[in-house]
């Protein structure tokens, strides 16, 4: 039976989600069972969407399959497609002799360069003597000259990040072929009567036999005298070389004929080299790596779709390995299309490769398929080695072998109003025009609105006006950072954003985005956020180990390891913590002493008294505390909660802090802990801590590649003036895939050439295009109003250098075309208009979040019937900002201890109180803790007690997604009791309630309990429910009934 094979091309906001989750419904439909089913997506969250979706669309469409589907919940295999590679490698890890307990290591770029710097130590020259390889490698680090070993490191680190090309069975390269043409052109040069005026030697040039050892001398000589061929912008000359005699015409006519011979000549001289250092990697530091990763037990996440995808197709018992997969699989669906590579679709071509035949292994006539859904003006992770070309290419060769594939393609956008819709119409309409030749450059299909509503929308590009310091790019995103913040002011309500249903309301501070094409400004716009205390928060991102707070606790620890480290000092004092200007450290200097610590010490003022005692009690406790709480210790006493008081520095604090709790748990000492750090923050990919933004009425800041997948009701978007590539050093060293099997790599030194090579050009024709997808992804983002802003100069759309560039060449910015909803201002007017718009009154800004009525309650409750709890907790909103630290901290004891994670014992409770109460005073911590103590010691003597302690028939921290006409309802339920027949939940209260008033009280939170009712109810279908308020700080369990 032929495979059903669908590609539906789903463009932003047309409801990608939903296609796909109608695709896995209608195969439940037709009777297939959903552990027959594999779909696949990319990242954890986007899994658990689709589970969601799934199950929404049934609960409203087919209530009686969706109750089967949730009693067969746990068959569904709803997997990234890393989970997935993984699991499979486990199952067949003793063919390849790995562990089935192998794990994926998170710190492959620590155990990388152990590898290296171990195989470094192994190449050492015996009595003067040197095998081939060893002497191939100490000739490319000396080429280098001073920065020989420094290039020759960042090229095996490359090769390093790239191993799932670097690994795979072909290395093509153009050789053969680049050899034909050199001896073509030959052919046509060498009696050329003006060579021999350009080049002394220049029968040197044309080899009697065209080899890749005489091609790589012709390709030295041409790389040394380049200044004959070449100016020094890497341009063509168009004289002839002093010396020559040649006039221009002469020498023109010649260097037409001599370019492709050059050219040629350089390309394969960079194929020969990176041959070369391949060979080296693979044999010498690669294989190291490998053996120290499954010494451990150990992969990296480079090694599942490999392993994966050798598995399936070169691995004797493969045949095997397919027939088992076959046995429980009839149907794939795969997520995000545009974010795969060659190699992650090889893994999928290998698993249904039996079905494209007509059958499955298993039985002939058994039905299979193949859903396949992206969209590929999305494609942004080329920097991540996803490669766009599979989306093209693919379909075109199931189309070619496979008489049912079937295409859609999804034109109506279902999130944004007519203003967004028409801007990115007539902009990308004329930025992605597309080319037929090539399997990466995109056209353009204009969105159909969908949405109902009447109001157009707005869209807004602001023009900063070009001055006398347009270069000061910093001064140029203060201007707009000013910009921005004062427009969220003047919208904060009073536009109006609408709701799913179309209904409108004013916009809060949570309704923005400001989305950054990359961090480098960041704390310039949290700087004018600040300034107008306008709340935000930081959404995931990159650069961890770059964020100020962080590299504070770096330069602790450096200071820590060897208080004679002057900068790690340096940096400590002129902190925020410390805040030592210019004219102290000039003082500090005229202190007697030869190193700053001395000189500190040493000094009379008080500022630095107070630096010296607390770093001296941070180094009296080395040895006597855990790294971790030594940290601890020093941010309680530097009061560092004053000084990063925000939720992005706080989580990234917490987040360092427990990065020493794994490096003291491995038992790494002060300095090689210190090492590890120093080495760990040379990347700047690491993710900074995410801060949960639902209950936040904050401006999310984030990045476009962050934001993708994601939509807010106003977006805006700075810094369109920025060129593409700011600050990208291109690399000398590029690898390239082909198929799931082949790859290409180059290196080229110098970067005039680069220039000439098809491989690099071709990568910078990728990143280019890239540009355009990110563009994309991020207009697209808005629902209802877009800002855009950026500089304006006098060579702006002169060339393809900046988004605005773009927008100069689509638009014609003094006379901007009729679009609904949009219009172009300078700044000046923009800024002249929002002159008299202040900070929003709380009418304007609108009702408070949505918050439960108890300060720490995990889920938003709707506004309740009767008199509100949070009446019955005015004694303790007197010290409001501990009763939130105090919920918070109480929840969590409880759950780990019926989790069985924490022993309910006084000194073990006080302990993980002060870790969760971080980062509070000791004043206030002190109290803090001997309250949560008192409660929950008081809570297990009684009646809750055989409800919080362990047992095998509770759950704590039960989450649940509630669907219901007006929206989703995510939450948890703090303690549920399930058996046969009846499910009993108990939701938490720590805030203090009198005795008299608990009944009362209780009755505030039935409209939140009949949420954690209902969402029971669908969980566990056919038992009653029953659901309890347990007053921690009474000691009281009250039922509540419906």
């Amino acid at each position: 039976m032929p495979c059903e094979i669908t590609f539906v091309s789903a463009p932003a906001g047309s409801g990608k989600t939903q296609r796909l989750a109608n695709a896995y419904i209608a195969l439940l439909k037709r009777g297939v069972e959903p552990g027959r089913i594999l779909a696949i997506t990319f990242t954890e969250k986007a899994a658990a969407e689709m589970k969601e979706r799934i199950l929404s669309l049934l609960k409203t469409n087919d209530p009686p399959l969706y109750r089967q589907l949730l009693e067969r919940i746990l068959e569904m295999r709803v997997s990234t497609i890393d989970s997935f590679c993984l699991s499979l490698i486990r199952r067949s890890a003793p063919l390849i002799d790995l562990s089935a307990d192998l794990e994926v290591t998170t710190d492959d770029r620590y155990l990388r360069e152990e590898a290296f710097q171990e195989a470094l130590q192994e190449i050492r020259p015996r009595a003067g003597r040197t095998d081939e390889e060893t002497g191939r490698l100490l000739e490319m680090v000396t080429e280098g000259r001073f920065r020989g070993w420094q290039a020759f490191a960042e090229r095996i680190h490359y090769l390093f990040e790239k191993i799932h090309l670097t690994s795979r069975e072909v290395y093509y390269t153009p050789i053969n072929e680049l050899l034909d043409e050199l001896g073509r052109y030959s052919r046509e040069l060498v009696d050329h009567p003006a060579g021999p005026r350009i080049f002394t030697n220049y029968q040197d040039l044309f080899p009697p036999a065209w080899t890749e050892a005489a091609a790589a001398q012709v390709a030295g000589c041409l790389r040394t005298e380049q200044f004959k061929l070449l100016t020094e912008k890497g341009e063509w000359r168009k004289q002839a070389p002093p010396g020559s005699g040649l006039k221009k015409g002469a020498y023109q006519n010649w260097l037409e004929q001599f370019k492709p011979l050059a050219r040629a000549a350089w390309q394969l001289e960079s194929y020969r080299r990176a041959g070369e250092l391949l060979n080296i990697f693979r044999s010498r530091f690669l294989e190291a790596y490998r053996k120290k990763k499954w010494a451990a037990d150990l992969l990296d996440f480079t090694d599942l779709p490999l392993l994966a995808h050798q598995l399936l197709t070169r691995h004797p018992e493969a045949l095997n390995i397919l027939y088992a997969f076959d046995e429980q699989t009839d149907h794939i669906l795969i997520d995000e299309f545009q974010d795969t590579n060659f190699l992650q679709w090889g893994v999928f071509e290998a698993l249904s490769e039996e079905w494209f035949s007509g059958a499955s292994w298993r039985n002939p006539d058994q039905p299979t398929s193949l859903f396949m859904v992206g969209d590929e003006k999305q494609a942004i992770y080329y920097f991540r080695d996803a490669n766009s070309e599979v989306f093209r290419s693919i379909p075109e060769e199931l189309r070619r072998r496979e008489p049912s594939f079937r295409q859609e393609t999804l034109k109506h956008n279902y999130r944004s109003r007519a203003a967004i819709i028409e801007f990115t119409n007539h902009l990308f309409s004329q930025i992605m025009t597309g080319d037929p030749g090539s399997g990466f450059r995109v056209g353009y299909l204009p969105l159909e609105q969908a949405r109902t509503t009447k109001t157009p929308g707005r869209v807004e590009l602001t023009l900063l006006e070009s001055g006398p310091d347009q270069e000061n790019r910093e001064e140029v995103r203060g201007r707009e950072a000013e910009l921005a913040s004062r427009r969220i002011l003047s919208l904060v309500g009073e536009f109006q954003v609408s709701e799913k249903d179309e209904t409108l309301r004013p916009a809060r501070f949570r309704d923005f985005a400001l989305l950054l094409r990359e961090r480098t400004h960041l704390k310039i716009f949290e700087a004018g956020f600040k300034k107008h205390a306008i709340p935000y928060t930081v959404v995931k991102g990159s650069g961890f180990y770059q964020a100020e707070e962080v590299c504070l606790l770096r330069s602790l620890a450096a200071f820590l390891a060897d208080p004679g480290d002057g900068l790690a000092l340096y940096t400590l004092l002129s902190s925020r913590l410390f805040r030592f200007q210019p004219g102290e450290f000039l003082r500090l200097y005229d202190q007697p002493g030869s190193g700053w610590w001395p000189k500190l010490c040493a000094a009379p003022e008080e500022k630095a008294r107070t630096a010296v005692r607390i770093l001296e009690a941070a180094l009296a406790r080395r040895g006597r505390l855990p790294v971790g709480r030594l940290f601890e210790e020093f941010l309680l006493d530097a009061e560092a909660w004053r000084c990063f008081p925000l939720d992005p520095e706080q989580v990234n604090l917490k987040k360092f802090l427990a990065q020493l709790d794994q490096f003291s748990e491995q038992g790494l000492s002060l300095s090689e802990i210190n090492e590890r750090l120093d080495r760990l923050s040379s990347d700047p990919r690491e993710a900074r801590a995410n801060v949960l933004t639902e209950d936040l009425d904050a401006v999310q800041v984030i990045t476009v590649h962050s934001a993708k997948g994601l939509e807010f009701p106003i977006v805006i978007l700075p810094g369109l003036d920025q060129p593409f590539g700011n600050k990208r050093k291109e690399p000398d060293l590029l690898a390239m895939e082909r198929d799931p099997k082949t790859f290409t790599l180059a290196e080229e030194p110098e970067s005039r050439l680069r220039q000439f090579h098809p491989l690099f050009l071709e990568n910078r024709e990728k990143e280019l295009e890239e540009e355009r997808h990110l563009f994309y992804v991020a207009v697209t983002r808005a629902r209802d109003a877009l800002f855009l802003s950026g500089l304006r100069t006098e060579k702006t759309g002169e060339k393809e250098k900046s988004p605005l560039d773009w927008i100069a060449g689509a638009l014609d910015l003094d006379n901007p075309p009729p679009l609904p909803g949009f219009r172009v201002a300078g700044a000046s007017m923009i800024l002249a208009e929002l002159e008299t718009a202040g900070p929003p009154s709380p009418e304007k800004a609108g009702p408070p979040p949505a918050a439960g009525p108890d300060l720490s309650a995990p889920l938003p409750a709707p506004q309740p019937t009767s008199r509100p709890a949070t009446d019955y907790l005015e004694e303790f909103r007197a010290v409001s900002g501990q009763a939130r630290q105090l919920g918070t901290v109480i929840h969590q004891l409880l759950n780990e201890i019926s989790l069985g994670r924490l022993e309910a014992v006084e000194t073990a409770v006080l302990e993980r109180c002060r870790r969760l109460a971080y980062p509070l005073p000791e004043r206030e911590l002190k109290p803090l803790t001997i309250e949560a103590w008192r409660q929950v010691s008081e809570l297990l003597a009684g009646p809750a007690g055989p409800i919080v302690r362990p047992r095998p028939d509770g759950q704590s921290e039960l989450p649940f997604v509630l669907n219901r006409p007006d929206g989703s309802i995510p939450g948890r339920m703090d303690r549920v009791i399930i058996t046969d027949d009846t499910v009993r939940i108990y939701d938490y209260k720590t805030g203090p309630v009198r005795p008299e008033k608990l009944a009362e009280a209780a009755a505030g939170y039935r409209p939140q309990l009949d949420i954690y009712r209902q969402a029971a109810q669908s969980l566990f279908p056919g038992r009653r429910v029953e659901t309890h308020l347990v007053f921690t700080a009474a000691g009281r369990i009250i039922p509540v009934e419906e």
